[in-house]
């Protein structure tokens, strides 16, 4: 029974840091995304307008990955196999 529950928890916490592991991927690829936009936009190759649309649409999507990264590390398991063990 010890052992059923230790393989559990140590699979959801790979499944946890796997997911933390994305989020911070996909924020990166966004503080990348926004970098290159500037860099377009004070080169002159794209409107003010178009700028300002783009930026906002990655901004939106940035705020909605920290909300999910702020969620994802709130739900990260509580380990007290171990401890519990020790007890008994």
């Amino acid at each position: 029974m010890y052992q059923a529950a230790k393989e559990k928890s140590a699979s959801e916490n790979t499944y946890g840091e796997q997911v933390l592991q994305t989020l911070q991927t996909q924020l990166n690829a966004l503080k990348t995304k926004e970098s290159l936009l500037l860099d377009t936009f004070l080169a002159g190759q794209i409107s003010k307008e178009l700028y300002d649309g783009k930026i906002l649409g990655l901004h939106n999507e940035k705020i909605l990955i920290d909300k999910q990264l702020q969620e994802a590390k709130s739900k990260q398991p509580i380990n007290v196999l171990e401890p519990t063990k020790k007890y008994f």
